[in-house]
């Protein structure tokens, strides 16, 4: 009988435990990396870091925006964004994983706001 009941106990156990392997975990952030750009100029120029480690360009950009990424291979992230007018204020964020990791703020004509990130546990 006691057999019967250890058996009972190991299957349960065994049981539990493959039951929380191959799980899928889900992370605490939507998107690894995010660029948001916001302020009052009425258009921007934008330069970015891209996934795969590559330069992306952006002209006569509305704001507000943002640039989302849920996968990113490259540990440098970097967005620059230039007002294309005379006037108007410009901000830029660079998130990893949800956090603030740098942001900037000009003001006046043409004016360029930069922010980057380095990875460093890539």
């Amino acid at each position: 009988m006691k057999s019967k009941y250890f058996l009972v106990g190991l299957v349960l156990i065994l049981a539990m435990f493959l039951s929380g392997c191959g799980g899928v975990v889900t992370p605490d952030y939507e998107y690894k990396v995010e660029y948001k750009i916001s302020g009052t100029a009425k258009s921007v120029s934008v330069t970015l870091s891209n996934p795969t480690g590559g330069t992306e360009q952006y002209s006569d950009v509305d704001l507000p925006k943002s640039y989302s990424y849920r996968y990113f291979s490259d540990n440098f992230l970097y967005i620059s964004a230039q007002n294309n007018g005379e006037t108007g204020t410009v901000n830029v964020k660079c998130y990893y994983k949800g956090q603030l990791k740098d942001s900037a703020h000009s003001e006046g004509a043409y004016v360029i706001a930069t922010a980057s990130y380095y990875i460093s546990n890539y």
